[in-house]
């Protein structure tokens, strides 16, 4: 239900921020994004005539890179820490970024720039108590248990636990090479982290006679885990160590695409993939849910009925002044992410353009923070994301602004867009206008098969799906998750292990044990012997909500054949 809003002065975000600010036109960004634009601009004049920080940044280029590329950049200064597809990772002097001559500028192989994105995660013999839930038992006491096939699993780290000391996993730390596609590895591991344990137990102890591999990420002098990172450990699995299936359960807090399986990281993992039959297993996300969870979705069509430049979240609200924001509740303290991306992927000059603004509700003359990257007229992705550290207690109002049309005679109107919001703190207490279809995203939208994206479902009702499991349609019109899988589950480093991650290595010990029955099975045949082993519990116009799989059904379908 919508709150009204006071005073009055409240109901006025768009114009007194306008007004505030004079009228004056935010910067041009360039080709970089506004976080790192800010930080550029803000390194150059703290060093004055000093030297610069040096930053790190993630470049997407017009087509697939080539050494002549990197020779290039490291011939201009920029140190390359890592290359895959459309996407370069380098370092540099703050000001080299937006030098005249030698800056991003000047290199029109550079679409745009932005902070690389980092790793988030969606939260003996094994005593899994979701193993007879899916039949993996059943699978066992016919003969097959993995055997002869190989798992990894690509966590940010791994704790040291006798029950993972069981499976007699091996670990890896992988980093990016400095060339296009390339790794280094070494045995060991990279940070301690009971989220990868338990997905690491989880995947063992479906698959107990598999060869299980855990790769965690090396950051080197970084201090996060990035999506180069990520993308190297992935290519080690599927390149040198040849295994059967990859489960991930890592996201990035970089839009890539607008939900439809396109854009520079599917393109990557699916170049990585191509000419191999390893399937790449990934959580379908935890975004479906509203009030009362950590992250939520909202989608929407830009309109402005008002005519005051902010897209109207609720344009039949009867407060007619409250209709340009979404609000939630926060504490001063909370770390909040918003990412913004609209349906502007496809053209390479922009003519669409938002800005992100969150204002504490009852003091909106001034945004606590804002994401005002320029799109119009440029090559840069049509994304905003905005990090912040919540300053009071209180209500907060998300805001979104149509640069295109303040100031560039262009308009916004009409784009899709997706806004996902997350509170990394602490549960909204409460948020207005979430979504749920639509709402699984990248890497979880791609459409070559044999990227698998999984749903969960609950471990003591395999027929009760989640409400916090991200669903489809995907944008382009395809259903998603391709299959459920129980969270909710007891048996590793958690008392009770939640979200999509659970979910996602059961499939992944799943495939391994259907590929110790046939091991010529193809990623898709795997797919699909898995869907059929599960019923279809409803449909919303866009294929089944599902059950649970079941190995066991899935077994016995390939031994008849």
């Amino acid at each position: 239900m919508k709150r009204v809003r006071v005073p009055l002065a409240s109901a006025l975000l768009c114009a007194f921020a306008w007004a505030a600010a004079g009228e004056i036109q935010p910067p041009d960004t360039g080709k970089l994004a506004w976080g790192l634009f800010e930080t550029v601009s803000s390194e150059i004049t703290r060093a004055g005539t000093g030297q610069p920080a040096r930053l790190t940044a993630l470049l997407t280029t017009r087509r697939p890179v080539e050494e002549a590329d990197l020779a290039l950049l490291r011939g201009l200064g920029y140190s390359v820490l890592g290359s895959f597809g459309r996407m370069i990772e380098v370092e540099a002097p703050a000001d080299l970024y937006v030098d005249v001559e030698t800056g991003l500028g000047s290199l029109d192989l550079v679409l745009s720039a932005d902070f690389p994105p980092t790793a988030q995660t969606n939260d003996f013999p094994v005593p899994l108590d979701s193993v007879p839930v899916i039949g993996a038992e059943g699978a066992w006491n016919l003969g097959y248990g993995g055997q002869g096939t190989r798992i990894a699993v690509i966590e940010r780290g791994y704790t040291d636990h006798p029950a993972l000391d069981a499976l007699d996993p091996a670990f890896y730390v992988v980093s990016p090479g400095s060339g296009i596609g390339t790794y280094e590895h070494h045995e060991g591991i990279a940070a301690l982290s009971a989220h990868g344990t338990s997905c690491a137990l989880i995947a063992g102890g479906v698959a107990p006679e598999a060869e299980l591999y855990l790769l965690s990420f090396a950051s080197g002098d970084r201090s996060e885990l990035d999506l180069m990172d990520w993308l190297a450990c992935l290519a080690f699995a599927v390149q040198e160590l040849a295994v059967d299936v990859v489960t991930t359960q890592i996201w990035f807090d970089y839009p890539t695409c607008h939900a439809d399986g396109t854009g520079v990281l599917t393109e990557a993992v699916e170049e990585i993939l191509a000419g191999t039959g390893t399937s790449l297993v990934t959580a379908a996300g935890n975004w479906a849910a509203g009030s009362g969870s950590s992250r939520s979705f909202h989608a929407g069509f830009f309109a402005d009925e008002d005519d005051d430049s902010c897209h109207d979240f609720d344009s039949g609200a009867e407060d007619f002044l409250n209709r340009n924001d979404l609000r939630f509740r926060g504490q001063a303290g909370d770390r909040v992410l918003l990412m913004l991306e609209w349906d502007d992927w496809g053209s390479e000059q922009k003519t669409t353009d938002i800005d992100l603004l969150l204002y504490f509700t009852a003091y909106d003359q001034h945004p606590v923070g804002v994401s005002r990257t320029r799109q119009a007229g440029r090559t840069g992705a049509p994304s905003e994301t905005l990090e912040i550290t919540l300053p009071y207690d209180g209500e907060y109002s998300i805001v979104l602004e149509d640069r295109a049309a303040k100031w560039h005679g262009l308009s916004s109107e009409g784009v899709h867009f997706h806004l996902y919001l997350i509170n990394a703190t602490r549960l909204f207490s409460a948020l207005e206008h979430h979504s749920t279809a639509g709402s699984v995203r990248e890497i979880a939208t791609s459409r070559s098969p044999q990227v698998v994206s999984v749903g969960a479902v609950a471990v003591d009702d395999p027929t009760s799906l989640r409400t916090f499991s991200s669903r489809g349609p995907t944008w382009d019109g395809r259903c998603k998750p391709d299959l459920y899988a129980p969270d909710g589950i007891g048996g590793t480093l958690y008392e009770s292990f939640f979200g999509t991650s659970a979910a996602a290595p059961h499939v992944a010990g799943a495939i391994a044990v259907l590929r110790s029955v046939n091991p010529a099975l193809s990623p898709a045949d795997a797919v699909s012997t898995l869907r059929a082993s599960a019923g279809c519990l409803s449909s919303d116009g866009c294929g089944c909500w599902s059950e649970a799989i079941s190995i066991e059904r899935a077994v016995e379908a390939l031994l008849g054949e």
